[in-house]
């Protein structure tokens, strides 16, 4: 079976080794990024600066365990040195596995002519399935254009090697809290603005409490239900005009970043032409990932919903296993893990608490603190949080977990949300001690009646 695929980001690229796997004949179309925005403008490179802010976190933190150190400084040139070998060792990992399974890359724009056809590089290409997935952009206000020099993408920022004085940070969710950790602990001084009364506007109330406080002991100012109206050049700087609802004012930065969120990449004549359904959020698919045009599908951010690398590869393996045939389960959307790379870091699986209360659903909230557990006491680890809601089945409907390692532990959750399996079998799941996993287990005992260290 021949299958093209147009896009190599999370999405495609996973899309294409499944396929190749499951004997298909690839053929994988790229413009710009092998790994798309995650490995080379996204996830991963965020997580490279992150890891060496977390370390100065950490060294300054150190005096409490007995460390001294003096001089703490973090060289900017040398952490985006190690950002760049990441990404590009990543990116030629990719190219290998690719290569390893036979899938044909081909370096060009693609268009599709019909359910069947594309054209790249004015050649044509006839397939029996096509698979979308063709990423996302960086969102910006309808009032202001990003230029790159003083209105810039999370693209700019990552490439950007002097630390600007101020910034205007327009958006509090996910993007915007990152890039704001990462500045501010590099000297910049941040401002965040988000329209939504609170930060992480999408995610539980917990969730935006613990976020503020991250941003406040960054030193960030932070202005919720507030808009920013119209951005325009100055010199070397930007001015902002910021309305909240009782008055505009207009104050100047050296930059801004634009971060409230991402839109699907949608070549809507390609679209039309093969009578694929989409709107303005993405397009329309099936649980199985498939368009209304037959023999099309799509994953990843063109899809809308959950813009994120691991639904994009959940995505991929359901749309492939489906278009060739093999047995495929439909996607679901209630067991997605989301983690926000702050200090400290917030994760959170399953239903939000409006969700919840929305549904009608009757749900018991159990807490568990970090400093109940020995191993976060060990480490110095004073703040941090389990949450979990159980409903009257013994399912785990939601978990939150603020804290160290926080985007490593929601991990149990989204396992027990997949697999629906009731706490009086997680209670006998046995994790090493002492480790901050045990946690897991703990806010399971709490939640089941009979906790032993809280």
């Amino acid at each position: 079976m021949r299958i093209g695929i147009i896009g190599a980001g999370s999405g495609g690229y996973v899309a294409a080794i499944r396929a190749a796997q499951l004997g298909g004949e690839v053929v994988l179309f790229e413009e710009k990024w092998i790994g798309g925005t995650c490995l080379n403008a996204g996830c991963i490179p965020t997580k490279a600066l992150i890891a060496g802010i977390h370390a100065a976190h950490l060294a300054k933190e150190s005096s409490a365990l007995g460390v001294q150190i003096n001089g703490i400084k973090i060289d900017v040139n040398k952490l985006h040195n190690h950002k760049e070998q990441v990404v590009q060792t990543n990116v030629k990992g990719v190219e290998y596995l690719l290569n390893k399974r036979g899938v044909k890359v081909i370096s060009a724009h693609a268009e599709i002519v019909s359910k069947n056809t594309v054209i790249a590089d004015g050649q044509t290409y006839q397939f029996d399935k096509i698979i979308i997935a063709t990423g996302s952009k960086c969102a910006c206000i309808p009032s202001s254009k990003i230029d790159g020099k003083y209105i810039l993408s999370s693209d700019h920022i990552l490439s950007m090697r002097e630390i600007p004085n101020t910034i205007l940070i327009v958006g509090g969710g996910v993007i915007g809290l990152e890039f704001a950790g990462i500045l501010s602990a590099l000297g910049c001084k941040v401002t965040i603005v988000e329209m939504m009364d609170r930060l992480l506007p999408l995610e539980d109330e917990e969730c935006s409490r613990a976020a503020m406080k991250s941003a406040i002991n960054l030193g960030c100012v932070i202005l919720t239900g507030t808009k920013v109206t119209n951005l325009f050049g100055d010199g070397d700087a930007v001015q902002a005009e910021l309305d909240d609802g009782k008055e505009k004012v207009i104050q100047r930065f050296h930059k801004a970043l634009m971060a409230i969120g991402r839109s699907p990449n949608l070549d809507e004549p390609s679209l039309r032409r093969a009578g694929i359904e989409f709107s303005k959020k993405g397009i329309t698919v099936d649980s199985f990932m498939q368009t209304t045009a037959q023999d099309v599908y799509a994953i990843g951010d063109a899809t809308g919903g959950y813009m994120l690398a691991h639904v994009a590869y959940a995505q991929a393996k359901v749309a492939v296993c489906h278009a060739m045939g093999k047995d495929a389960t439909p996607m679901r959307y209630d067991n997605i893990p989301r983690v926000t790379f702050v200090r400290p870091e917030i994760a959170s699986c399953g239903l939000t608490s409006s969700q919840i209360a929305e549904r009608s659903l009757k749900v018991k909230w159990s807490k568990f603190s970090y400093m109940a557990s020995g191993r976060a006491r060990a480490q110095g680890i004073k703040d941090g949080f389990f949450k979990i809601a159980i409903d009257d089945e013994g399912i785990v409907k939601s978990a939150i977990v603020v804290g160290e390692n926080a985007g490593e532990l929601i991990s149990f959750f989204s396992q027990a949300m997949t697999l629906e399996t009731p706490i009086n079998m997680l209670e006998e799941v046995i994790i090493a001690h002492p480790t901050l996993a045990e946690m897991c287990v703990e806010v399971i005992e709490v939640a089941a009646g009979h906790p032993l260290h809280s």
